[in-house]
């Protein structure tokens, strides 16, 4: 596995496309089967949809104040209030693991946390009644979250489930700056900060340690290799890193492409980023070491709208959902193949 990884990053440095792919032109097709159509008749308002991700076949919206749950022929299966709602200034998005649901709430001090198939159980937490929360990673499966404060600390918060009502507990890790970008993948925290370089959080000793010369941005695991974009680096160049190792070494995938500003989301597995209205497929040729990037069918998607976002893009049977900042809209999968 070593050597095909070793084989394949000496060709990614000598046989890259190095062409900006990403202003290739968009070919699709005029049917309606192969255009993004809106989903909006249960409701007469365009949602702001921070976040969407599928359980057990089962479509789960997260937008102001409320939990909704779409089946995959569309159906509306629930429609439920939650009791705190973002901030529409506050950008962090809700995150969730296989059981839990975690909001910042508007007044950047406290959190909220529900169970998706239950919100009736719920918690609101105080973080911190000094600072506000600065930076939000994502829940891992062990119920474990990492929070950056507008100071020099860091929370890890872990709670569970305790006879129908959830528990939790609040350590302060000390760090030497304040965090700006917490990104979460599977176990894994990665921080970085304004003055700093990227670390990574070591659960077992509660210690930071450093990863490397670059700042991640965003990142993404498909089939247990971790993908992660950069943002401008100065010395180690933009562009897209992977770790097979969970974190522990990188290696630079693609050089010199702006990502930084791109959403990344898991689809199968291919690698969808969204910028805005524009969704784009990066797709690799492990034995030549070239890639593709490439924007998919996105006719009807957000049309005649100004700098509106696609926050999540999941799949749900034959369909591909896209949350946005205006609603939801969905495809048919073998359209945007």
């Amino acid at each position: 596995m070593k050597y095909r990884i070793l084989i394949f990053c000496i060709s990614i440095l000598f046989g890259c496309k190095k062409d900006n792919l990403i202003e290739m032109p968009l070919t699709s097709g005029g049917q309606e089967k192969n255009t993004w159509q809106k989903l909006d008749k249960y409701w007469n308002i365009d949602l702001n949809i921070e976040n969407s991700f599928v359980n057990d076949n089962i479509l789960y919206l997260i937008s102001d104040g409320a939990l909704i749950a779409i089946d995959s022929n569309n159906n509306l299966v629930n429609y439920t209030p939650i009791l705190y709602k973002l901030s529409p200034a506050f950008y962090y998005k809700p995150t969730y693991n296989e059981k839990y649901v975690v909001q910042v709430n508007s007044d950047k001090r406290s959190i909220f946390v529900f169970e998706f198939k239950n919100p009736q159980i719920n918690k609101r937490i105080l973080i911190d009644p000094n600072y506000p929360i600065d930076a939000f990673g994502q829940l891992s499966s062990n119920n474990k979250l990492i929070i950056g404060l507008n100071t020099n600390k860091t929370i890890l918060l872990s709670f569970k489930n305790n006879e129908n009502e959830i528990s939790y507990t609040v350590d302060t890790i000390q760090t030497n700056s304040k965090s700006s970008r917490i990104y979460s993948t599977g176990e894994n925290h990665f921080i970085t900060a304004i003055d700093q370089w990227t670390t990574k959080y070591n659960n077992n000793a509660s210690t930071f340690e450093s990863i490397g010369n670059f700042r991640i941005s965003n990142s993404i695991t498909i089939n247990d290799t971790i993908y992660a974009t950069l943002f401008w680096t100065r010395s180690s160049g933009d562009g897209l890193i992977f770790s097979t190792d969970n974190g522990a070494t990188w290696t630079h995938l693609i050089s010199n492409i702006r990502l930084d500003y791109y959403y990344l989301h898991k689809l199968q597995n291919d690698m969808l980023f969204s910028f805005y209205r524009s969704i784009f497929r990066l797709r690799f040729d492990f034995t030549k070491g070239t890639y593709t990037f490439s924007q998919i069918n996105n006719k009807g998607l957000l049309e005649n709208l100004n700098q509106e976002e696609v926050n999540s893009i999941v799949k749900l049977g034959d369909k591909v959902f896209a949350s946005t900042s205006k609603g939801l809209y969905f495809a048919y999968y073998e359209s945007i193949k």
